[in-house]
């Protein structure tokens, strides 16, 4: 039997059931589809954000080692950068110069066949490096091995091309002026020459009534040390007073002043001791009062000439 009924009825009844869909479960992040994608771009943030506070660190650090103090001059501190950039203007076409010099005479040896060997290089540092106090003298010339080994090509290379025209060798006149230009306690660049030396730790002050102060500290049996930290009003303060090796020749200091450092020995500690020396920024004369402990000493000492 028929049912009977509309058109719409009839439709409608035609039709399935029709559930309603279920919505799916979320899936956790790490079964997720886009996880993969994002997973390498968190590690791209991660890894960018450490170089970027490793990066950031680095140049700081660089920013404040060029900042360094590298010496005192009364109170006024002068730092790594500044000290380098006088010395390039100073110093710098000086310095190429005779890079250059260097350079196209070691050349010239070798385009006459007589440049010096690296063996016999070798051999005349080894000589040389047994010096008392060598690895020292080349910390404060701030030198490194390869820079002694250059000098010394240089010289031999020197006296190379000299044999070399001459026919027959160097007679020793001419070996004894090398080696006497190169003992010259004047030569700054002097090969076989390593001039006295000294470290110092200072307290200095700008008026009597505080040196008196230290030196009763210092007596009464407190360190040095210590006692700079409290009274001195120079910038070595914060160094317990420390100065760098000092050579007697150069610098600005008075000569009466130099004269007291180097007569001093070794864990020697001066009184109070006037000197009026002049301001590094006004170049002005002012009166200050010192107190010296001599740390470290090395004597001069002058190669042997050996023929």
């Amino acid at each position: 039997m028929e049912t009977k009924g509309t058109s719409e009825e009839k439709f409608v009844a035609r039709l399935p059931e029709v559930k309603p869909r279920r919505q799916p479960e979320p899936l956790p992040f790490e079964n997720s589809p886009s996880a993969g994608r994002r997973f390498p771009l968190l590690l791209l943030l991660a890894v960018t954000l450490i170089v970027g506070i490793g990066l950031g660190g680095y140049i700081e650090s660089r920013r404040v080692r060029a900042r360094q103090m590298v010496a005192a001059v009364n109170g006024y501190p002068i730092y790594q950068d500044e000290f380098y950039r006088h010395l390039e203007q100073v110093a710098g076409p000086q310095v190429l110069k005779n890079w250059r010099d260097t350079v196209l005479r070691i050349q010239f040896a070798q385009s006459l066949g007589v440049a010096p060997s690296d063996q016999e290089v070798d051999q005349r540092y080894a000589e040389i490096s047994k010096a008392p106090h060598f690895d020292q003298m080349l910390a404060d010339r701030y030198e490194t091995p390869d820079d002694v080994k250059m000098n010394l090509r240089s010289t031999l290379a020197q006296i190379a091309i000299l044999t070399h025209y001459y026919g027959h060798p160097l007679p020793t006149s001419a070996v004894e002026a090398v080696y006497k230009k190169n003992t010259d306690p004047s030569n700054p660049n002097a090969l076989f020459y390593h001039p006295e030396q000294v470290q110092i730790a200072v307290i200095i002050t700008k008026d009597k009534a505080t040196a008196d102060k230290a030196y009763d500290a210092l007596t009464s049996g407190a360190s040095f040390y210590t006692v700079a930290k409290q009274y001195s009003q120079d910038v070595s303060a914060q160094n317990g007073g420390l100065l760098p090796w000092m050579r007697k020749q150069g610098g600005s200091a008075p000569q009466a002043l130099k004269d007291l450092i180097f007569s001093l020995h070794v864990d020697q500690t001066t009184t109070p001791h006037f000197f009026m020396v002049r301001d590094a920024v006004t170049h002005q004369l002012r009166p200050t009062w010192w107190i010296i402990r001599m740390v470290g000493h090395i004597p001069a000492s002058t190669d042997p000439f050996e023929t």
